[in-house]
């Protein structure tokens, strides 16, 4: 018969019977280009599978129908059978015994977790305090508290106002501007699974350097009584990663998808540090915070996702918010290799060329104290989608002062 017949009746893939013919496990005989399978392949194949069902790996097996052969007996009727089980009934045991104390260090360490879930006490809201930091993003006048819940000392649902009578609304501790609300959808729980699992290792990789990067920089300033902007926040990878540095900073994080604030609000409540940070839904054209208030800014490719659609924002726009002593800490997705049919509009391209980019940081007379380019990256996933096959891109870093 042949290879689609066979596998098939055995109920297992045409790769799976290739992968054992080139093991040498089944040896059927070829018949004009063709493998046909007779009784002697149906007898290999099934003592292949039973030798798998008692946990022997396909090269042990290899190794013992090879003894099989050469020593012209059958294994049922020889000890050296009985001992090849006995060494495998040893070392199947040996991982049982292994699984079952990571089984209860795993128990534990779930247990741990409940325990410190529990106790938690963090709430994460705009601290009353921080208000002198808001501003109306129409009149930029100040924004006073109307109405509202307070728990510690945090804004965690209320109403401020400004004097041109505009709202804004805090809704389970997020400053919402304009039109955004809170969901009840509980769709995000998973997503820092979903990303892992999903996105190629590259990406991650480069992910990871790009943070270390920037730890690494920011480290050398003193953060004490700083505060920090973000924008296009996302899923906090930049804010967790610094997260243990912000004692006495503040953090406000800039994103206009409400979901992912809630994601990491729920991350930030459900650490042991309660750090002061502030969750922004918004748009970046329309931050509502004071002018020159800002001693670290931090674009962490948030830019370069606006751009996928939008051509109407660069790092101008923010200057405002910046003192004349702050730090940048800026990362753009470059395009090495872009091909004529990307979904990325041509009037936006130039945002992704690395000599633009570089022309756009000089305008803005930084002073450059560190910049760094990741690999290459030419496979895309499901959450890093914005490129195809054949075209290249990587990561852009530039860590600056005013």
């Amino acid at each position: 018969m042949r290879i689609g017949e066979f596998s098939r009746k055995n109920n297992i893939s045409i790769e799976t019977v290739r992968h054992y013919i080139d093991l040498e496990l089944i040896i059927p005989y070829k018949k004009g280009g063709q493998y046909d399978f007779d009784e002697n392949s149906q007898r290999s194949l099934n003592k292949v599978l039973e030798l798998k069902s008692y946990g022997f790996t396909l090269n042990e097996i290899k190794s013992i129908l090879i003894y099989e052969s050469l020593g012209k007996f059958k294994l049922e009727d020889s000890n050296l059978l009985k001992d090849i089980f006995k060494l495998k009934e040893k070392e199947i045991s040996k991982k049982i015994q292994e699984l079952l104390r990571m089984e209860e260090k795993l128990k534990y360490k779930i247990k741990e977790i409940a325990a410190k879930e529990e106790k938690r006490t963090i709430n994460i809201g705009i601290d009353i305090n921080n208000l002198k930091y808001l501003s109306c993003i129409y009149c930029g006048g100040n924004l006073y508290l109307e109405e509202g819940s307070i728990k510690n000392n945090k804004i965690i649902d209320g109403k401020l106002k400004c004097k041109c009578k505009r709202e804004y609304n805090i809704e389970s501790g997020i400053l919402i501007v304009e039109n955004n609300k809170v969901s009840n959808d509980n769709s995000n729980e998973n997503i820092m699974e979903d990303y892992l699992r999903e996105t190629d290792i590259n990406h991650i990789s480069s992910l990871k350097k790009g943070l270390d990067w920037g730890h690494f920089n920011l480290e050398k300033i003193d953060l004490d009584n700083k505060v920090l902007l973000e924008i296009g926040s996302g899923l906090g990878f930049a804010l967790r990663n610094l997260y243990n540095m912000l004692d006495n900073s503040i953090y406000i994080a800039i994103d206009n998808d409400i979901n992912k604030h809630i994601y990491l609000k729920s991350l930030l409540e459900n650490s042991n540090l309660n750090n002061n940070v502030i969750l922004i839904c918004t748009d970046f054209k329309k931050i509502p915070i004071k002018e020159e208030v800002i001693d670290i800014f931090l674009d962490c490719s948030g830019s370069s996702n606006y751009w996928f659609e939008n051509n109407d924002f660069s790092i101008r726009d923010i200057l405002k918010y910046l003192k004349k002593d702050a730090y940048v800490l800026l990362s753009y997705i470059i395009f090495k290799k872009i091909s004529l049919n990307n979904f990325i509009k041509i009037e936006n391209r130039k945002n992704f060329n690395i000599k633009y980019v570089k022309e756009e940081i000089k305008k803005n007379k930084f002073n450059t104290i560190d910049e760094l380019s990741t690999d290459c990256l030419n496979k895309a996933s499901l959450y890093e989608n914005y490129f195809k096959e054949g075209e290249e891109v990587y990561i852009y870093m530039y860590f600056g002062k005013r």
